[in-house]
């Protein structure tokens, strides 16, 4: 993020001069979709109960929306500052660390919860939403 906000002030090094300001404001766009996703995931989780795994709302989906709305918000800010550099970055850091705590979280739920994220894991993926018909 940090890049982003200091190539689009003041290196310019990788910024899309294209597609000004279509690109920037579908970043926009993106990032505060990935937010609401953040938000909506958080609710659900407040509202479940601790002893019992019971997977509600977009988590009948996916199993780690918070990640999956991290990578949106990593490409929309990339996009808002019109940095392909951002992009790279978001695909090449961002990705791998995320995928790398999406694994550690995985571990820990399959542990504490068992047989029933065992089951769940079969049926919904991990990041990127099945929608069923």
């Amino acid at each position: 993020v940090c890049f982003c906000v200091a190539d689009y002030v003041w290196l310019n090094w990788g910024q899309l001069k294209f597609l000004y300001p279509v690109i920037n404001i579908i970043g926009i766009l993106l990032f505060l979709f990935g937010v609401l996703i953040r938000l909506y995931s958080l609710f659900i989780v407040l509202q479940l109960p601790e002893a019992k795994f019971t997977p509600k709302g977009i988590f009948k989906f996916c199993r780690q929306p918070r990640y999956l709305a991290t990578m949106i918000q990593l490409f929309g800010i990339a996009m808002a500052l019109s940095s392909y550099l951002g992009v790279a970055l978001a695909v090449g850091i961002g990705l791998p660390l995320i995928w790398l705590e999406v694994h550690y979280e995985e571990r820990v739920l399959a542990e504490h919860f068992k047989t029933e994220y065992l089951n769940y894991t079969k049926s919904v993926p991990v990041l990127i939403p099945k929608f069923k018909r």
